[in-house]
């Protein structure tokens, strides 16, 4: 996403996701998988993945992040 190009980071982490679905930067993929759909416009699906990860990682170090992401503003489309 340093690139400012969110739909070119989604395809990285589906990619790494697909290649390592249980691997040790899990949480990292999903964190990261919500902020560039945040970047990308897609809010709902940043709730969706958002709420995967928290119900998954509640004590995630990444939650936080992910609860001040768009994920969790009002007025979702």
């Amino acid at each position: 996403m340093r690139d400012g190009d969110p739909s070119a980071a989604l395809d990285r982490l589906d990619d790494l996701g697909a290649r390592f679905p249980e691997g040790q930067l899990r949480e990292e993929r999903m964190a990261a998988r919500v902020l560039a759909l945040c970047a990308a416009g897609r809010a709902p699906e940043a709730r969706a993945e958002a709420e995967r990860l928290l119900g998954e990682a509640p004590g995630s170090v990444h939650a936080g992040r992910v609860r001040a992401s768009c994920a969790f503003r009002e007025n979702l489309d």
